[in-house]
């Protein structure tokens, strides 16, 4: 064996005594994107001429949105082949929000990326915004994939779980367990997360993404 041989496998026994697992075991542990205390890792964005100073926060854990005015809050990194899990609730009344998946180009209202719905009555939906197409021969009109199965939400003030797999060129979508959606062949496979208010006070918690 020759010398730089054996110094790397020396180097490489080192590394693994440190860290306890394997490169891609590491590369592979869940991520939390939301910390429980701040919104540290993310960004407010919002119509050019209104005050959303006040639309974010943080209280007892939770993202708490005020719904308005129109906007999103968008993580600072983007990702690609993944499993996000987050739970949402509406503590007053049902209204409308959603996750934004594979956000690119320039921050606007509405952006380009594919929003996976949570208007009451049609969480699982998938659409696409600011311009992006569900495949590249895609019409300016087709923006929606309607949900696939009944309505699995929960009532307000109960927590949903939204599960969402971006794997290469596929969106799938899970509410609350059930297989509501599922994109293929997607033109668009990668980009930041965002979470949307569009009217009515909403909350999250528990968003953890899975490098896939």
């Amino acid at each position: 064996m020759t010398y730089r041989r054996t110094a790397a496998l020396a180097i490489a026994a080192a590394g693994a005594a440190l860290f306890g697992h394997d490169a891609v075991a590491r590369k592979k542990a869940p991520l939390e994107l939301f910390n429980g205390r701040d919104l540290a890792g993310w960004t407010v964005v919002a119509d050019p001429d209104k005050d959303a100073s006040a639309t974010w926060s943080v209280k007892d854990g939770l993202i708490v949105s005020a719904g308005k005015p129109r906007g999103y809050l968008r993580t600072d990194a983007v990702y690609k082949d993944y499993r996000l899990r987050l739970q949402w609730r509406w503590p007053e009344r049902a209204g409308n929000s959603g996750v934004f998946v594979h956000g690119m180009a320039a921050d606007k209202v509405w952006p380009q990326s594919y929003e996976a719905q949570l208007q009451a009555g049609n969480a699982g939906e998938i659409r696409a915004n600011g311009g992006a197409k569900f495949h590249k021969d895609s019409k300016p009109e087709d923006r929606s994939l309607p949900k696939q199965a009944a309505s699995s939400e929960r009532a307000p003030g109960e927590w949903n779980d939204y599960e969402i797999v971006c794997r290469g060129t596929t969106v799938t979508l899970f509410v609350n367990g059930v297989r509501q959606n599922e994109l293929k062949k997607a033109t668009q496979k990668s980009g930041w997360i965002a979470l949307q208010s569009e009217g009515a006070p909403i909350e999250f918690r528990a968003i953890t993404l899975e490098p896939l």
